[in-house]
């Protein structure tokens, strides 16, 4: 793949970026990116359970943000990870062409594993190239109703999946898979209240009238009972194979969970 030497030096010379917009047409892979800065206001930020991190400084997007247009041509398959690719768990290798953010994977787990189940070998001649895109996320955005534009964003913690809100709209309930756990975030303040552990792949998340919180493992195979006030687990429920989500009847006496493997 090749970048013009000014989109190289853009995205080279900033560490954050943020997906704004991801089409699939024909062929074609079009990403659009919007450059995260840095703030240059700085506040104590509380942290539970790991104290007070001292002259913390968010990444936002502003006025002058730099936008990206990158076009992927000739594109077989493509993939969204939760986690970055830059930080390989695997043997692959990365040759990096627009500093972190754009690499190419070199001997592609991913890419091996799609010639294996696929015709891909069969119908293509040419070398087939694996790459990928190193991008900041985890954070639920904010959307106008009525502009269908993004106003605010709530950062969260690693892979957020599925939310939900307290009754008085003053919380937020975050299944972040990634870490495996279940995130309170205080709206107002934006500060993570409780992190709840949880078993891997956290999914659904349910509230109960009663203040209860419901969070569905997929890999656990069991819906966790959280107590909304503590941030603790009070009880597990074990369930079919991969639960992802759930319904409480309306007199809160079952709870009617989808499970992927059942």
């Amino acid at each position: 793949m090749k970048l013009n030497k000014a989109l190289q030096k853009i995205l080279k010379n900033s560490e954050w970026w943020f997906l704004e917009r991801l089409d699939y047409l024909g062929a074609s892979l079009i990403v659009e990116m919007v450059e995260g800065c840095v703030s240059s206001v700085s506040e104590d930020v509380t942290i539970d359970g790991a104290g007070i991190i001292p002259d913390a400084r968010a990444v936002e997007v502003t006025e002058q943000s730099k936008r990206v247009r990158i076009e992927f041509s000739k594109v077989l398959a493509y993939q969204v990870m939760d986690e970055s690719y830059y930080v390989s768990r695997s043997s692959n290798k990365l040759e990096e062409l627009a500093g972190p953010v754009l690499c190419q994977q070199i001997g592609s787990d991913y890419l091996e594993h799609l010639k294996q189940i696929s015709l891909v070998n069969d119908l293509i001649d040419d070398p087939i190239h694996h790459y990928a895109l190193n991008l900041a996320d985890d954070i639920i955005d904010v959307i106008d109703v009525e502009t269908l534009e993004v106003v605010d964003g709530i950062p969260t913690g690693p892979s957020p999946e599925v939310f939900e809100f307290s009754e008085d709209e003053s919380q937020i309930y975050v299944s972040n898979e990634e870490d495996s756990m279940m995130e309170i975030i205080d709206l107002e303040s934006r500060i993570t209240i409780h992190d709840v552990p949880t078993g891997a792949e956290p999914e659904g998340v349910a509230l109960s009238p009663e203040g209860i919180i419901y969070v569905a493992s997929e890999v656990a195979d069991m819906v966790h009972v959280i107590d909304a006030v503590d941030g603790v687990v009070t009880d597990n429920i074990i369930v079919g194979t991969r639960p992802r989500r759930f319904v409480m009847t309306p007199d809160t006496n079952e709870l009617w969970v989808s499970a992927e493997l059942s």
